[in-house]
């Protein structure tokens, strides 16, 4: 009985919301009978589109979606005719290809629409027009050193289905635009910038694609550089002339601190800073040598401590870097949440009942660390930012209040006593955190190292 009750419900719901189908597909039909009336004819075959996409079997709406859709494309055709006698050849494109997207959408509800006589000639005569336009204003914002524009030019040519040549011109296009653009930016200085449009132009000249002679050869027997050539001088130069040298000091940490952080945790951060961090720094960063580093800071008697302005300072020249940066543990602190403590029955060997404890909760470690960058070129202190982390673990344990080998347990039970199996919980915990921090505070330093070069 429920079962055909549930049938006739799931019933009822499908004829509803085909009723609710049908109506809202009536809905678009009369929007675009009204839009036909007003000669708004695109906006219109959108309507008997959407009507449908809701219901396929109306007839109606096919019949008037043939009809809008011609009257729209030879709207299009005429307007973009119009256009081009202007010489606005980009804006007739456009208008082709608004046309073909109603082919393409009223195709795809199962209903052709007729094109005008010659569309197809039109259409490919106007993008091509386009092109030249497109090529023409990109030589031409080159000509005033207008970079950005001139890639913008070139990059639209592909919007109007190129053909082999104008693809070629325009690829070329962008490639001379990219590499003198870099060009200019290594002269001013701005390596970075320099560096990203020396490696557009490369990526331009995979394959061999538009490295031919930038002066279209040369009459004095010496040949002269490619663009492809001339875009990998700008990128090593850029990067050559933009690299900052940096010398990292050991983690470090405050006595007070010192005393919360766990045994060996400062030592494995930056045993994970050096192995994993230091020996990969992003382009535009060369990292010193940390033995090397940790070497001059005991000569100079910064062994175990943080270097001072003076000392960084002092550091720096003596290796030859541009940044010294200081890191150091400012706080620490382990702190148990969420706790749940359950009571559970025990027997003594000596056959008395006694209970224990079992503690469940989360165990949270917070730690705040400071990265304080020394500018040894311009000599004063630069950025100094302070970062805070987080990380947490579930923890299980027992507690009792006498000789816990005197306790029956089962093994399960009687490990969580074990002291060494609270410290592995710890243990875990600790290494997501230095493995998070070393990831966290070598990722600022090495960004704010890559926003310093200009």
């Amino acid at each position: 009985m429920h079962s055909g009750k549930s049938l006739a419900r799931t019933l009822l719901g499908a004829v509803l919301l085909l009723a609710l189908g049908c109506a809202s597909a009536t809905k678009r039909l009369e929007q675009g009978a009204e839009l036909e009336q007003q000669g708004r004819y695109a906006e219109a075959a959108a309507r008997y589109i959407q009507a449908l996409r809701k219901d396929p079997g109306m007839p109606e709406a096919r019949q008037r979606l043939a009809y809008v859709g011609a009257q729209a494309i030879a709207q299009y055709s005429a307007d973009a005719a119009r256009f081009r006698t202007l010489g606005s050849f980009q804006q007739a494109a456009d208008l082709y290809r608004a046309s073909d997207a109603l082919v393409q959408e009223a195709a795809s509800v199962g209903v052709p629409l007729a094109l005008p006589p010659g569309y197809a000639e039109l259409r490919r005569t106007s993008f091509d027009e386009t092109i030249a336009q497109l090529l023409h204003e990109g030589r031409s914002a080159e000509a005033r050193a207008a970079w950005a524009e001139a890639l913008q030019d070139y990059e639209q040519v592909a919007v109007y289905e190129p053909k082999p040549r104008q693809e070629k011109d325009a690829r070329d296009g962008r490639l001379r635009a990219s590499v003198l653009w870099g060009e200019a930016d290594l002269a001013a200085g701005h390596y970075r910038a320099a560096f990203e449009h020396a490696e557009a132009a490369l990526v331009l000249c995979t394959g061999g694609a538009g490295l031919r002679d930038p002066r279209g050869g040369d009459t004095s027997g010496r040949a002269e550089p490619t663009w492809g050539q001339r875009a990998q001088s700008v990128r090593d130069e850029a990067l050559e002339l933009g690299t900052v040298h940096a010398a990292m000091t050991p983690m470090r940490t405050g006595s007070s601190c010192a005393r919360q952080l766990p045994e060996g945790f400062l030592e494995a951060l930056n045993d994970e800073l050096e192995a994993e961090h230091w020996t990969h720094p992003p382009l535009f960063v060369a990292v010193l040598d940390p033995l090397v580093v940790r070497r001059e800071l005991r000569r100079q008697g910064n062994a175990h401590t943080a270097p001072s302005l003076r000392d960084a300072m002092r550091l720096g020249r003596d290796l030859g870097a541009d940044f010294v940066v200081s890191l150091e543990i400012d706080a620490f602190a382990a702190t148990d949440a969420d706790v749940v403590a359950e009571r559970r029955t025990a027997r003594t060997r000596a056959g008395a009942d006694t209970t224990y404890t079992v503690l469940q909760g989360t165990r949270n470690m917070l730690m705040t660390a400071t990265l304080a960058f020394v500018d040894v070129e311009h000599g004063r202190e630069g950025q100094r930012r302070s970062v805070d982390l987080t990380e947490s673990g579930r923890f299980t344990r027992a507690r009792y209040d006498g000789d816990t080998r005197q306790l029956r347990l089962p093994e399960s039970d009687r490990r969580l006593f074990d002291l060494h199996h609270e410290h592995e919980q710890d243990q875990e915990i600790q290494d997501r955190l230095i493995e998070k921090a070393a990831l966290q505070l070598a990722g600022q330093v090495y960004n704010d190292l890559v926003q310093s070069v200009p």
